[in-house]
């Protein structure tokens, strides 16, 4: 019998002004038995030159969500949320592309787990 317990939810807007809900984040944390999870989902900014954008409305969304892992007492941690939890799962739209190589090439590089091209 599983039980899950310290639901929180908590959301990020980083859009215009960090005022406007198109870009951001919502994350949702938990613990299961004794093993804390956070999940969460983001929209990072669009575009390819937009890079530094997505790169600051991902630390934008790991050092304001306010989510709290258990044994914390209930304090606000130092730490963002990526260092507080057993598991983070990140996941989303997060708009990075990879150009100038053919698709072929980047499956190809992908096999050999080349990462410098």
């Amino acid at each position: 019998f599983y039980c899950a317990r310290n639901v929180q939810l908590h959301s990020i807007a980083t859009g215009i002004g960090n005022m406007i809900g198109n870009k951001g984040g919502v994350g949702i944390a938990f613990c299961l038995n004794n093993t804390s999870f956070c999940f969460i989902g983001s929209h990072l900014a669009a575009h390819q030159e937009k890079c530094e954008a997505r790169n600051a409305n991902y630390r934008d969304i790991a050092d304001r969500l306010n989510l709290k892992a258990i044994g914390n007492g209930g304090k606000a941690s130092e730490f963002s949320v990526l260092n507080q939890f057993h598991h983070v799962i990140w996941m989303g739209d997060l708009n990075y592309r990879i150009d100038g190589l053919p698709r072929q090439e980047v499956f190809r590089l992908i096999e050999i787990q080349n990462w410098d091209r």
